[in-house]
This record gives structure tokens, C-alpha cells and sequence, in this order.
């Protein structure tokens, strides 16, 4: 929901949408990052800046259990 928040609100530095989204999920004590990412949801490629669509990825551990979200934002997805 943060990536999703800070998109609607014109954010498109992938930089700080991940560092923002690792902040929140950090906050939770049980949860034990591995990743946010933000790629290009065609190449996959790490973005810096999002111009037209993305793909944001977070993988976490809450306690024993892996959760996997995926956020899909842009044009024509």
C-alpha cells in the first residue's frame, strides 16, 4: 500500500519508494526484509526513475511464513 500511496501522490524516484517501503516494513518487528525492488515490468531491469510503468516486487519473512507482494502501476498493464 505505501508504493501504491506514494505513486498515486506523483513519487516516481524508485530510490525512495523502495527506501520508504523498506522503512514500513522494517517498522513491523517480526518482519525480516529480503527484497523491494522496482523494475521494468518488461525487461525486468532496475529502474531508477519511473516513466511510464513498473513493477514493484517485496519479499519478507513474518516469522517463519515467505510472503510475496507485487505491484504492477502504469499505462496499458
Amino acid at each position: 500500500k505505501e508504493a501504491e500511496k506514494l505513486l498515486l501522490n506523483g513519487e516516481r524516484n524508485a530510490n525512495t519508494i523502495i527506501k520508504k517501503v523498506n522503512e514500513v516494513l522494517n517498522s513491523e518487528p517480526l518482519c525480516k526484509v529480503q527484497y523491494v525492488s522496482c523494475v521494468h515490468p518488461d525487461t525486468l531491469e532496475d529502474l531508477t526513475y519511473i516513466k511510464d510503468k513498473a513493477l514493484i516486487a517485496i519479499a519478507c519473512f513474518i516469522g517463519t511464513t515467505r510472503l510475496i507482494d507485487n505491484l504492477l502501476w502504469g499505462e496499458n498493464i
